[in-house]
């Protein structure tokens, strides 16, 4: 139920506040807005998340929800900080800049241990996205 609540405050945060910040809204005539995607894939998992909720609100198993102990709330905690604050200073640093070491946080938070693959796809993948973006959709990250 947690995590279903969480879900769904941090895409309400997406649709009212991350979208209309950082998506342009200018289109041509007959095209699509750029913010489409972004919309509905918040929108969905705001809908997603309140099923979750819905559905463990209404699951009646007669059993006690398991309490999740103190130290993964603050590793939890501890990440939404941080992506937060890199979310918060993209604009200032650029893309790169905070891919690079978000990507490799995120890595190790899941659990990554090679140091050379943490390495490898902190600086392959975000500078493949930057390139695609460049060159596939010609919007250019700061």
């Amino acid at each position: 139920m947690v995590a279903g609540g969480l879900l769904a405050a941090m895409a309400l945060g997406c649709i009212l506040w991350l979208v209309p910040l950082q998506v342009s809204e200018g289109t041509s005539a007959g095209d699509l807005p750029p913010s489409l995607i972004p919309y509905l894939s918040a929108g969905v998992v705001f809908l997603l998340a309140i099923g979750l909720v819905l559905q463990t609100l209404l699951r009646d198993t007669g059993e006690a929800l398991p309490v999740p102990p103190g130290s993964v709330l603050s590793d939890l905690l501890l990440a939404s900080a941080v992506t937060g604050v890199i979310l918060l200073a993209f604009s200032k640093l650029g893309f790169l800049a905070l891919a690079i070491p978000l990507t490799a946080g995120a890595m190790l938070f899941a659990g990554g241990r090679n140091r050379l693959v943490i390495a490898a796809v902190s600086i392959v993948f975000p500078l493949l996205v930057w390139l695609g973006a460049r060159s596939i959709f010609g919007v250019y990250l700061p």
